[in-house]
């Protein structure tokens, strides 16, 4: 989604000229690097839960058997 708004930009500031398509560039740039910072954030996060999911897994079914052991 991200490359689809930045080809459409792309294709916008190619026929917008002026202060105006300076201000919207910089406005656009800004605004790309704080969306690309915060999906890259995102994803670290996923890989992450993934990974603690994963562990969470495995010691929840640890302990499982060590309980059916018990009974």
């Amino acid at each position: 989604a991200l490359s689809r708004a930045h080809d459409s930009h792309e294709t916008l500031q190619g026929a917008w000229r002026g202060r105006t398509a300076d201000v919207g560039a910089q406005m656009w740039t800004d605004v790309h690097d704080k969306s690309r910072r915060h999906l890259d954030a995102l994803a670290d996060n996923a890989t992450k839960l993934s990974v603690a999911a994963g562990l969470y897994r495995g010691q929840d079914a640890s302990s499982g058997a060590d309980i059916a052991q018990q009974m």
